[in-house]
């Protein structure tokens, strides 16, 4: 008998930790096996909620009334009455919550937590905490809930929400309860012993993979960033050094092959045409893309590179577009496309000094 009361609390003192250290954002299902099973992990769930000052709501399944979930909260939860008067927590079955006029429609699902949670806090409460059971779901039901769990765990993250997603192990095949354990954050599961928690390996993986995809996103576009920069700087140079090879041309050609200036001016002629080379490279480095021709919409090559252009252009100088949505396709490279938008772009700059508007028309 005394080992029975040893386990008997080592299992409440493991759903306690537990339950203190699970914070908002936070998307678990749980698979029990009998409805005792369900009624002790959410009865502690439900309390440190309502301790804790958190907006309660209980979806009840078949087997669970609205009275034997009341007597069950008020047997084991202080001052309950207290709870249920302020109305800090609302029990709620299964078919007034999920299912409308006969008809599953689970974006008004997820619009009804989101206007609890807004209701919950302009009442002053921290956050909301919620269950919901899914013994009552048939397999074609079943495809469109996992398609929400999967949604609802891809926001959760943004609100100050707590959901513990009940299933009975019995109802689905194995196939089924992995599909079910893969569309939340996390898998409750019960020993002999305690409660323990197991974090969806699939969702880790994936938000491992989301997290590369992004840095290396943020790199590409740094490039891209740093490839109109030395294109717009390649361009400008560009110009100085027409100036610069055409005086000196002229130059050469009034000053004698004997004078010693005839020997500067041609090693400013020479030098002239190596920064010109070099700058043909940058212009190379400066295009992103492959000189492959493709088709194209000329109007999608445009309107992502005008904020990114725009920090090459002076604040006394406004940007617009009219851009004809009828336009026909293209065949062209679009990488000499966006050199040549740049390149328009800096010579409208150029003829602007005092500030003005560039019209981009297709």
């Amino acid at each position: 008998m005394k080992k029975g009361i040893n386990l008997l609390s080592e299992l409440e003192r493991s759903r306690t930790e537990f339950f203190s250290e699970i914070s908002w954002g936070t998307h678990l299902c749980y698979f029990y096996e009998k409805k005792e099973d369900l009624l002790e992990m959410l009865i502690p769930y439900f309390r440190e909620g309502l301790e804790e000052n958190n907006y309660c709501v209980w979806i009840t399944p078949e087997e669970l009334n609205r009275s034997e979930v009341i007597n069950s909260l008020k047997n084991s939860i202080p001052n309950f009455k207290s709870y249920l008067h302020n109305n800090q927590i609302k029990i709620v079955s299964y078919q007034d919550w999920y299912v409308n006029d006969k008809t599953l429609n689970l974006d008004l699902v997820l619009e009804n937590w989101i206007n609890h949670l807004n209701q919950a806090l302009d009442g002053g409460y921290n956050g909301l905490r919620v269950t919901g059971d899914g013994r009552w779901l048939g397999e074609d039901d079943l495809k469109k809930f996992i398609d929400y769990e999967t949604q609802v765990n891809s926001i959760i993250g943004n609100y100050q929400i707590i959901a513990v997603c009940t299933y009975p192990i019995d109802k689905f095949n194995k196939f089924q309860i992995l599909d079910i354990a893969s569309s939340h954050q996390y898998v409750l599961a019960k020993t002999s012993k305690s409660y323990r928690i197991i974090e969806n390996n699939d969702r880790k993986k994936k938000e491992h993979q989301e997290k590369i995809l992004q840095i290396n996103l943020e790199k590409i576009q740094k490039m891209e960033i740093i490839g109109i920069l030395s294109s717009g700087i390649a361009h400008d140079l560009g110009k100085f050094l027409t100036i610069i090879q055409g005086y000196t041309d002229l130059s050469l050609m009034e000053v004698e092959k004997n004078n010693p200036l005839f020997e500067y001016l041609n090693y400013i002629q020479k030098s002239a045409n190596d920064a010109s080379e070099l700058i043909k490279q940058i212009y190379s480095f400066s295009l992103i893309k492959n000189n492959n021709e493709e088709i194209i919409d000329i109007n999608e090559i445009i309107l992502p590179k005008i904020e990114i252009l725009k920090i090459l252009i002076k604040e006394n100088i406004e940007i617009k577009t009219n851009l004809n949505p009828k336009l026909w396709n293209i065949l062209a490279d679009s990488g000499k496309i966006e050199q040549i938008l740049m390149n328009l772009l800096m010579n409208s700059r150029d003829a602007m000094p005092e500030g003005g508007t560039i019209i981009i028309r297709t």
